[in-house]
């Protein structure tokens, strides 16, 4: 998606320089880089430190998508409204590799004819399961459905990433449902260096954060240049807000514009001294098929968390296949009301 949005960033340079990566990474191939791009790799660790210092935790995520054509479409074509609603369970322990998730949603849509008459609702779809993965066993169930076993072929990282996990530790970058932390830590941080040698500034904001502009090419690709913005809180070491632009784009029917490729907004909530995320919303341009032809929508997302726990020892049923065997209990334990998850019950 956005190549900056999987950039890890912290503000604290002085110290964090003294914890940064090793000093043969401060080069680009022979050469040095400048004193800009060290400070940017320094964030990197930094931010890196912090959102692995989570290393348990147990928490409910709303995750609500929405995105609507009815502006966009000319008067004699249908128009469509989407919503997809997502409940997210994840208990997580990193440092023993044990991981349990359910999900439970529902998607809803409606469809505008050109005519003017009623909306014709589209059938509301649902979609259930949960999954145990730990490094002596794996299981899913789909519900409904029964209890199956998951290949111990792949790595447990590569079996999170392919049912699409939350992570809240790429929230503020990109969508959660698609960590590079999941699928191969190793490379995604390696990827890492060489974007930091693509800052352009770092500026202290008025409201006492940071902000980091990064500005690069987007190889084997007609847009052009890409322009990040980064803005951290130095104190809590957390990402406020990052958008990206492509730089150079056409927009109505100018040239030299930029278009927004993505913008993701954070707040924080500090839970036994550490910053976890609470809330976030992310907007980006998506196109929808309309009629007969492709048109632009801007699709939002909005994830809403309540923690349970955070770096206390998890109830070890949590990670056993028996947590699969009731189908009620299942689906419970993605309900607001049922967990007791205050912090969603007083949102819609």
């Amino acid at each position: 998606m956005l190549r900056l949005f999987g950039s890890m960033l912290v503000v604290l340079i002085s110290q964090a320089s003294a914890n940064a990566f090793p000093g043969h990474l401060y080069y680009q191939g022979d050469q040095p880089v400048s004193q800009v791009q060290h400070q940017a790799l320094s964030l990197l660790e930094g931010c890196l430190k912090m959102i692995e210092s989570v290393e348990m935790g147990d928490f409910l995520l709303r995750e609500t998508v929405t995105y609507d054509t009815l502006d966009v479409v000319k008067p004699n074509e249908a128009g469509e409204k989407s919503e997809l609603k997502s409940l997210h369970r994840f208990s997580f322990d990193h440092k023993n590799h044990k991981y349990f998730y359910a999900i439970d949603r529902l998607e809803h849509k409606q469809f505008f004819p050109p005519d003017s008459s009623p909306p014709i609702p589209d059938q509301i779809k649902g979609r259930a399961k949960g999954i145990v993965v730990t490094p002596k066993e794996r299981f899913g169930r789909p519900i409904p459905g029964g209890i199956y076993t998951i290949s111990m072929s792949k790595s447990i990282d590569q079996v999170l990433s392919s049912e699409l996990v939350p992570d809240h530790r790429v929230v503020g970058l990109k969508r959660l449902t698609s960590s590079p932390l999941f699928s191969n830590r190793e490379k995604w941080l390696t990827s890492q260096i060489g974007l930091a040698t693509s800052v352009t500034r770092i500026k202290q904001l008025d409201s006492g954060n940071v902000r980091l502009e990064f500005e690069f090419d987007l190889a084997g690709s007609d847009v052009g240049k890409q322009q990040t913005i980064i803005e951290i809180d130095p104190v809590q070491f957390v990402i406020m807000e990052c958008s990206a632009n492509a730089l150079g784009v056409p927009v109505s029917g100018k040239s030299g514009e930029s278009a927004l490729m993505g913008r993701m907004r954070v707040e924080w909530q500090t839970i036994d001294d550490l910053p976890v995320p609470k809330r976030a919303i992310y907007r980006t341009p998506r196109a929808v098929w309309v009629g007969e032809r492709f048109t632009g929508a801007m699709e939002e997302v909005v994830y809403e968390f309540h923690w349970f726990s955070v770096n206390k020892e998890l109830d070890p049923r949590m990670f056993d296949k028996k947590v699969l065997e009731n189908e009620t209990e299942l689906i419970r334990m993605t309900d607001p009301k049922a967990t007791g998850a205050k912090s969603l019950l007083q949102s819609p």
